[in-house]
C-alpha cells in the first residue's frame, strides 16, 4: 500500500470530460488527479458546441471565457445529398432549451481553458502522463500504472477510476469490450479547407479569390485522403522489393556496407526493407549497419514487443526484424510536423485502423516522426540533434530518439507543417556518424 499514491478520484484523461468532472469534483473538495498524456494545447477535432453546454459553462466559472474565445452560432444547417435536401435548425425555435445559441471554438483553445480551470479548482493535473496499465479486481481498489514524459513511473490507488480517454478507450479496451463497426463508414475530417491553401490566389484587385482558395484547400484534404495507400505501397516495395535486393547486393560482395534511411513514407520502405531480407541476414550477417527513418510516416510502435500500451496487445509488425539491423536504428521526431501529428493518424481513422492492430497504431497516437520509437522499457535514448562534427557514440542495437524540434521546425505548409523542413545538415550528420 505504501507503494502506491492515492486519490478520491483519479481521472484519465484531460479533454473536456475529464477536466469537467475533475473540477466538478474538486468544487466538492474531492482529492482528485487527472493524468493527461498530452501536453496542452494540442490539435484536436469537434469544435462545435450546443447550447445545454452553455449552462455547465456557467456553473464551472469559464462562461465568460468560453464566449471570449468562441464564434456565435445560433443553429446549424445539415445537408442530405441521399434526399438532395437542407434543413436549417435555429435554436431559438426550441421551446425546450433555456438558451438559443452557442458556440464554435478552436478545440487546443478550449480544451487547455477547461483543463486550467480545474487546476484552478484545486484539482492535481499532471499533463504528459500516459497511462499504461489497469488492474481492476473484485473488492479491491483499481490499481493504475502511469509513466511521465521522462520515463517514471508512478503506480496509483485512488477510490474511484474516471476512464476520460475519449476514442482511446482505455477500459473498454483493456478489458476487450470495444467493437468496430464494419458498415460504418464514416469518420471526422478536420474541414478549414480554405485556410490549408498554401498560397493565396488573387484576383487582378488583389483580394483572394474565395473559391480557389476553397479549392486549393480541398486538394490539401484529398491529400491525407492518399495517405493510406501510399502507405501500403511504400511497405509493400520496401518487403518485396528493395529487401530482397539489397539481399542479392549482399550475396554479391559480402563486405557491402548499407546504411538505410529514408524520410516520410520512405522511412517506412527501407523499414520494411527488413523483412525482405534473406533469413541469415542477422546479426554480424547482415549488410545493413544503420536504419535511420527521418520523419517518418508509420506507427512509432512498429519495432515495438510488446507495445508499450495497455490498449494494445500483441508485437509491432517489425518488431521480429531488429536483429536485422547490424548497427543504431535512428529516427528524427519534431513536434511542428503536422503531416504525422495530425493528417496521418486522420487518414488512418477512414481507413477504419485502431490500437487493435499493432502494425498500424497511427489511429490513435501518431506517427515515427511525432515522437520516435516508442519501445517497452527501458525504452529508446532520446538526444537532440546535433551540429555537424558531433561524435554521437551510438551503439550496435539500439534505438535512438533524435529530438528535432529545434531544426525540424519551419511551417512550410498548413498541411503538414516541418514535415518536409529536413534540409539541413545537422538532419543529415547521424548517419555519417553512424557511418564512420
Amino acid at each position: 500500500m505504501n507503494n502506491f499514491s492515492e486519490c478520491d478520484v483519479l481521472v484519465v484523461g484531460g479533454g473536456p470530460a475529464g477536466s469537467t468532472i475533475a473540477s466538478l469534483l474538486a468544487q466538492q473538495q474531492r482529492h482528485v488527479v487527472v493524468l493527461e498524456k498530452e501536453l496542452f494545447p494540442r490539435f484536436h477535432i469537434g469544435e462545435s458546441l450546443l447550447p445545454l453546454n452553455l449552462p455547465l459553462f456557467e456553473r464551472l466559472g469559464v462562461a465568460d471565457e468560453v464566449r471570449r474565445i468562441g464564434v456565435y452560432k445560433p443553429g446549424a444547417e445539415l445537408i442530405s445529398d441521399a434526399h438532395e435536401a437542407a434543413g436549417i435548425f435555429r435554436f431559438s425555435d426550441n421551446p425546450y432549451l433555456s438558451v438559443g445559441y452557442s458556440y464554435q471554438v478552436r478545440r487546443a483553445e478550449f480544451d487547455k481553458l477547461l483543463l486550467d480551470n480545474s487546476r484552478r479548482l484545486g484539482a492535481e493535473v499532471r499533463e504528459e502522463v500516459r497511462v499504461t496499465n489497469v488492474v481492476l479486481n473484485k473488492g479491491q481498489r483499481p490499481r493504475i500504472t502511469a509513466v511521465d514524459e521522462k520515463g517514471s513511473k508512478t503506480d496509483w490507488l485512488p477510490r474511484f477510476l474516471v476512464d476520460a480517454t475519449g476514442r482511446d478507450t482505455l477500459l473498454s479496451g483493456q478489458l476487450g469490450l470495444k467493437r468496430i463497426d464494419k458498415q460504418n463508414n464514416t469518420a471526422a475530417v478536420f474541414g478549414h479547407a480554405a485556410a490549408m491553401s498554401k498560397t493565396p490566389v488573387n484576383n487582378a484587385e488583389g483580394i483572394a479569390n474565395p473559391f480557389t482558395t476553397l479549392w486549393n484547400g480541398a486538394r490539401e484534404v484529398m491529400r491525407s485522403m492518399s495517405y493510406y495507400e501510399m502507405k501500403n505501397r511504400a511497405g509493400v516495395i520496401g518487403r518485396n522489393g528493395l529487401g530482397p535486393m539489397l539481399g542479392k547486393l549482399a550475396a554479391a560482395d559480402p563486405g557491402i556496407r548499407i546504411h538505410l534511411m529514408g524520410h516520410s513514407f520512405g522511412a517506412r520502405l527501407v523499414a520494411y526493407s527488413l523483412s525482405g531480407l534473406p533469413p541469415a541476414a542477422t546479426g554480424a550477417k547482415s549488410p545493413v549497419k544503420t536504419l535511420y527513418l527521418i520523419q517518418g510516416a508509420f506507427s512509432h510502435f512498429a519495432f515495438a514487443n510488446p507495445v508499450p500500451d495497455a490498449l494494445v496487445s500483441g508485437p509491432g509488425a517489425l518488431s521480429g526484424v531488429i536483429h536485422n539491423v547490424n548497427g543504431p536504428l535512428l529516427s528524427t521526431f519534431s513536434a511542428a510536423d503536422r503531416a504525422v501529428g495530425w493528417w496521418y493518424p486522420a487518414a488512418s481513422a477512414l481507413a477504419h485502423q485502431d490500437a487493435e492492430g499493432a502494425d498500424d497504431l497511427t489511429y490513435q497516437w501518431g506517427g515515427m516522426g511525432h515522437d520516435g520509437y516508442q519501445q517497452p522499457p527501458p525504452g529508446g535514448i532520446e538526444i537532440p540533434l546535433a551540429a555537424k562534427g558531433t561524435a554521437y557514440g551510438f551503439q550496435p542495437g539500439l534505438f535512438y530518439l533524435l529530438d528535432s524540434n529545434a531544426v525540424i521546425a519551419a511551417d512550410q505548409s498548413a498541411f503538414s507543417g516541418a514535415h518536409s523542413d529536413i534540409k539541413h545538415e545537422q538532419v543529415v550528420w547521424p548517419v555519417v556518424d553512424a557511418s564512420s
